[in-house]
């Protein structure tokens, strides 16, 4: 269905990484049919359209020759574009606006990062939020990487922190375990479905078998590409190797390298 005026309702289809879903547009607001997320129309015109999701951050699209508006993960082409995306998300803006997320992982913390930790714009955590309770590695979650592997479903309720699950705002779970298990997660009441959103097997591929922290870093930096990430509680390198062994042998050890050579990722 076409938009003939900016206050015209109208329906938009979108492919997104993680869905492929319709939005209705009204004015300066949308809405998925799917799940009923909403967001607020910072922009939009024939070819680009630019949502400031109101449970998560700032995505664009581009309608392609298919009549679909697909994700775009970086800076648009166009000036003003780019400025109405940094007014909306530090992520992507200027470097005076640098966003900082901080992803907390299970290894012991050596020293107290809190104040770090906290600091940050977005804090991530991953899976059972090891050391939680020892202040060290802050408090505040705000997204949360889980990965319910069979091991996962063998812990005690307290150890899967099951009662602050629902709390959380967002919750990524990778396409392969949700496909498998998303059902009993959510027949559990463990999570709901507004909470979670699926990593395609697209992004998982890029890094073959690796940990769920690699998983969050490489997900998390093609989302905010900009963005600096602190990483808290992980091993990197060649301990990384032989913490993880077969683990890593996608190729996250030189990955988590790399990010660290150019300034991107933080061990803190």
């Amino acid at each position: 269905m076409a938009c003939e005026g900016e206050e015209q309702e109208c329906l938009l289809e979108l492919r997104h990484p993680a869905w492929i879903d319709k939005v209705r547009v009204c004015g300066v607001r949308a809405k998925r049919l799917a799940n009923g997320d909403g967001a607020f129309i910072l922009s939009r015109t024939d070819g680009v359209l630019i949502l400031q999701w109101d449970q998560w951050g700032t995505e664009w699209f581009v309608k392609e020759k298919d009549g679909v508006f697909h994700h775009r993960y970086g800076l648009p082409s166009s000036a003003k574009d780019r400025a109405c995306l940094a007014s909306a998300d530090k992520s992507l803006s200027l470097p005076d606006k640098l966003m900082i997320i901080s992803i907390v992982g299970n290894k012991q913390p050596g020293c107290d990062v809190s104040a770090r930790v906290d600091g940050a714009d977005m804090v991530v955590r991953i899976s059972k939020m090891n050391y939680l309770d020892t202040e060290w590695v802050g408090q505040r979650t705000d997204v949360l990487y889980l990965e319910p592997n069979f091991l996962w479903w063998d812990y005690t309720a307290e150890i899967r922190r099951l009662s602050l699950l629902r709390n959380i705002p967002v919750i990524f779970v990778r396409q392969s375990w949700w496909d498998r298990i998303g059902d009993q997660l959510l027949g559990q009441g463990i999570v709901c479905r507004e909470q979670v959103r699926v990593i395609p097997s697209a992004v998982e591929d890029a890094l073959p078998g690796c940990t769920t922290f690699a998983m969050a870093v490489y997900d998390l930096h093609c989302r905010f590409p900009s963005a600096l990430l602190l990483a808290a509680g992980v091993d990197v390198g060649e301990e990384r190797r032989y913490v993880f062994g077969s683990h890593v042998s996608g190729g996250e050890v030189e990955f988590f390298d790399d990010l660290i050579d150019r300034g991107i990722l933080e061990v803190i």
